[in-house]
């Protein structure tokens, strides 16, 4: 059975924290035990900046046996990946979209 994740969030209050931006409690979890069983969408965004000067992609992804969405920026220029952390933004009227098609049991 596949479900779809679909998210809009037009703000958030926290652009200090060193926390990761994440989306937990999803209702199904994904079937897997882990990052070979994951699944990555899309992301629409504003007013992220993690401090490089290289451009940046910004993806939702749910790792087997989660029922978090996380997110990860990807850096072109030098091939590296990390988490999007609440500091990153510095504004908090996002305008965050996602969807997700995520394979569960």
């Amino acid at each position: 059975k596949m479900v779809t994740v679909w998210c809009y969030i037009a703000s958030i209050s926290n652009t200090s924290s060193s926390n990761a931006f994440d989306i937990g409690g999803l209702p199904f979890t994904a079937i897997g035990t882990g990052t070979l069983d994951s699944t990555v969408g899309p992301v629409m965004i504003r007013y992220v900046d993690d401090n490089t000067t290289e451009p940046l992609t910004i993806s939702s992804y749910i790792s087997g046996g989660g029922t978090t969405l996380l997110h990860y920026i990807s850096r072109g220029n030098n091939d590296s990946y990390g988490r999007v952390l609440h500091s990153h933004f510095n504004s908090g009227n996002i305008g965050y979209r996602t969807q997700l098609s995520y394979e569960v049991s």
